[in-house]
């Protein structure tokens, strides 16, 4: 008899609720976001922004949670288009995405306080410095 295997794509079009999985005496699991296609990589900032990466659709998210209820009532396209963002990393109130050939950065995008708007990506890549 041959064993079924799942191709990568059939796992990630699978979503798995989240009364399956098993987790230890004592703890929980509840959903913080939905509307979030194939999320890859996630930062959270200081100041409590979410950033997700989508590596297949292109889009870099700021998920938010704007009344303090832990769960996000806000989802904002910071980015689009871009290749296969595979990376987000937080550091001195700018976010950082990796893509496939350069880094992108966004400035003090954590420093907004009402968080009503994101600005636009710097043009240019970040590199080595030796």
């Amino acid at each position: 008899m041959a064993a079924a295997v799942a191709t990568p794509a059939a796992l990630l079009a699978q979503e798995r609720p989240l009364d399956s999985l098993t987790l230890p005496p004592g703890f929980r699991i509840e959903a913080y976001a939905s509307g979030i296609a194939n999320p890859c990589q996630m930062a959270l900032s200081p100041g409590g922004t979410l950033f997700v990466s989508t590596r297949r659709d292109g889009n870099v998210y700021a998920v938010l949670d704007t009344d303090a209820q832990q769960v996000a009532d806000r989802v904002v396209t910071i980015a689009s288009g871009l290749t296969m963002p595979n990376g987000v990393a937080f550091l001195d109130g700018d976010l950082y995405v990796g893509e496939i050939n350069l880094v992108l950065l966004f400035d003090g995008v954590d420093l907004l306080g009402v968080r009503n708007r994101f600005p636009q990506r710097r043009a240019g890549r970040v590199g080595r410095t030796d």
